[in-house]
This record gives C-alpha cells, structure tokens and sequence, in this order.
C-alpha cells in the first residue's frame, strides 16, 4: 500500500552529526510533530481512523541518512 503524505516541507534546521529527539503525537484527528519537545508542525486530518507508523528522510532530490534508536510506540 502507499503512504499518504500529511506534512512536508522545511520547519527547522538539521544539523549532520547531531542527535536529535523526535516525537509524533495522534490525538484522533490531530497529529503534531515534535523535534526536541518544541512542535514543528501540525495536522488535522479526520479520515485517518487507524493506521501504520513510517519515517522518511530526504526529499525527492536528495537522499538521506537518518541512524533511530529507542524507538518506541504506546497509547495516551
């Protein structure tokens, strides 16, 4: 199946070599995205009821490498 796109775009500057804490927060409809505990973006989106979790890095120019660790996933 494809993704579906909710957001793209630049927001906040990456630095290479830097570490970085990355957060998603689904509430229903609202979906906000966080980078060091400061919200970078949102999303309202109601057609989304349920659903699979998946990262890109890059952009359709340029590839990129992005190392995860502690992933994690759990309910509010």
């Amino acid at each position: 199946s494809t993704g579906l796109v909710l957001s793209q775009g630049s927001t906040t500057p990456i630095a290479l070599g830097q570490s970085y804490l990355f957060a998603v927060v689904a509430d229903y409809s609202n979906i906000g995205l966080y980078l060091n505990q400061q919200k970078i973006d949102s999303v309202t989106d109601g057609s989304l009821s349920h659903g699979q979790i998946g990262v890109i890095v890059g952009n359709i120019n340029n590839s990129a490498l992005a190392v995860f660790s502690h992933a994690r996933v759990w309910a509010l």
